[in-house]
């Protein structure tokens, strides 16, 4: 006797490779979180008189608070850490 399948078994069970969609949230949430880790450390480490500018706004390093740098620190690095598990994540569904 000859069992016949539509499908093979393993087809069921194996999960579909991630959307454009997917792919281009993980990017867009990388780059953002690598602007905010870079501009926590330029207000971190620059100097007082150093000025850093995004698009026609502009403020001197010196002007800016701490916690401004703390808070893209670690948001970046949060939302880094994020991504870098959600890929992690879509390898590992792929192995298994």
């Amino acid at each position: 006797m000859e069992t016949r399948y539509d499908t093979t078994p393993d087809e069921e069970t194996r999960e579909a490779a991630p959307s454009t969609w997917q792919r281009f949230v993980k990017q867009l949430l990388a780059i953002f979180g690598a602007i905010a880790v870079f501009l926590g450390l330029f207000i971190m480490f620059a100097g007082d008189n150093q000025s850093l500018g995004i698009f026609d706004a502009t403020w001197q390093v010196g002007d800016i608070a701490d916690e401004w740098a703390y808070g893209l620190l670690i948001g970046g690095g949060l939302v880094l850490v994020g991504v870098f598990a959600w890929i992690l994540q879509g390898i590992s569904r792929r192995r298994s």
